[in-house]
């Protein structure tokens, strides 16, 4: 029988657009979810998201590999400042929201699995990396997105055309693939959309991109994909953006108590939810400067630093005061 699969990743808290994806899925009809990491951090909803997922899996043919972030929850330092300062912030508050069945619920997931469908392996790792090295990184990262199109939005055709431009002709990717096993490889963390088949159609790469903080310069809705296993063990990908009404989303970004309490993640998070660009990066280089020019050596920042760079760094790039106060 025929297999439908919704492919989802870095849904980062932000559970309307889990929500968005996950209906408009059940709309075409999956049979299963396939959730490539990243599920909580920067956005409102951690707990929501994990909750949600869980209720899913209870319905659903349901396969899950953990993120980079979801790491960071069994690295949480025992001195309360390193929770408190600087980028220490955003993950204690995340952890602190998060109740304890739905937390050893995504730390019990596995860092990458493989499934059989239809005479097809199913590969699932959080990062491409784990498949073709550093092949999609080093050229489609999303701060290397920013640097080419700057400030102009780009039609999903368009990128997805300047990828496969580049994917069809690079020699780094092409000795990758040439290793690499036949099979279905499922991966997020980019938080880029994209899809590759070569030509014989047996070995498949999907990036869905991210539902929950798309930062890829495309303004048109949210990403997952389609993909469809038949019984003879074709696979047909189809890239999905839904629509996503991210303006009433900031809204209520800026009454939460996230906003209150994280001001600096929230701000950043906000703003490339806003401009679909990715700019924590560029943020963390500039405060290294800062802080070296300031003599300061601790990390995480301390808070004072912290916000005082945020501050300066705001101004300079956007012209506007960054308004930590709600």
């Amino acid at each position: 029988m025929a297999m439908r699969f919704a492919v989802i990743s870095d849904i980062h808290g932000n559970l309307p657009a889990l929500d968005a994806v996950a209906e408009d899925a059940k709309k075409n009809h999956t049979d299963g979810f396939l959730f490539a990491g990243d599920y909580c951090l920067g956005n409102l909803y951690p707990d929501g998201c994990i909750a949600r997922m869980r209720e899913l899996a209870e319905q659903y043919a349901f396969y899950a590999v953990r993120g980079n972030q979801e790491a960071y929850f069994e690295r949480m330092p025992e001195d309360e400042s390193a929770r408190t300062d600087g980028n220490g912030q955003i993950i204690y508050w995340c952890h602190r929201n998060i109740v304890p069945e739905n937390l050893e619920y995504i730390l019990g997931l596995p860092n990458r699995l493989c499934f059989q469908c239809n005479s097809r392996s199913v590969y699932m790792a959080h990062s491409s990396d784990d498949f073709i090295e550093d092949s999609e990184h080093r050229k489609w990262s999303p701060s290397k997105l920013l640097k080419r199109y700057g400030d102009s939005f780009v039609a999903p055709e368009e990128l997805k055309r300047d990828i496969e431009d580049y994917f069809h002709t690079d020699r780094q990717f092409r000795e990758r693939l040439a290793e690499l096993s036949e099979g279905i490889h499922i991966f997020g963390h980019s938080h880029i959309q994209w899809n590759y088949m070569s030509e014989d159609g047996k070995k498949v790469l999907i990036n869905p991109g991210a539902c929950g903080l798309p930062v890829d310069c495309v303004k048109e809705g949210i990403p997952y994909t389609m993909i469809e296993i038949t019984d003879s063990g074709r696979v047909i990908v189809e890239e999905k953006r839904v629509p996503f009404d991210m303006d009433g989303y900031l809204a209520l970004f800026r009454e939460s108590v996230q906003y209150r309490e994280v001001p600096v993640w929230s701000r950043l998070i906000m703003k490339q939810l806003e401009t679909r660009r990715e700019y924590i990066s560029l943020f963390l280089q500039y405060l290294e400067e800062y802080a070296g020019k300031m003599g300061e050596a601790r990390r995480p920042f301390p808070l004072p630093l912290w916000e005082k760079g945020f501050g300066l760094w705001y101004w300079a790039i956007f012209g506007e005061d960054s308004v930590l106060e709600n």
